[in-house]
């Protein structure tokens, strides 16, 4: 967490088949900024809006009742990730930041999650 922001390291498993994460990094070997989230109180809503104005958007990665992965053919470079804004999301990153809280930056930089 660098403030209320959370910043992911993402390294795929190299026999996890084609994902979102591999598919990138072989575009982009050194890796970089695969996907920028923003909270969204209903995903499938805004898909709908989206679609309403025009935006031209592939969902590149959906899970069901939550978010989705959006690749914009139109404006490439990074996906855009549309994170539903509800009870277990807000929960689920809460632990993350309380986690990151009282971090001193070098001790156990990778900890376990469990819902």
């Amino acid at each position: 967490m660098s403030g209320d922001q959370q910043i992911e390291l993402i390294h795929p498993y190299e026999d996890s088949g084609r994902t979102i994460y591999a598919d990138y990094l072989k575009d982009n070997p050194e890796g970089g900024l695969q996907h920028l989230a923003v909270w969204v109180g209903d995903v499938d809503a805004e898909l709908a809006r989206l679609k309403d104005e025009g935006v031209n958007y592939i969902i590149a990665h959906r899970y069901i009742n939550s978010h989705a992965y959006l690749d914009l053919p139109d404006s490439p470079g990074m996906m855009i990730q549309l994170m539903p804004q509800d009870d277990v999301h807000i929960k689920m990153f809460s632990v993350f930041a309380d986690g990151a809280a009282d971090w001193d930056g070098v001790s156990d930089p990778v900890r376990p999650y469990s819902s």
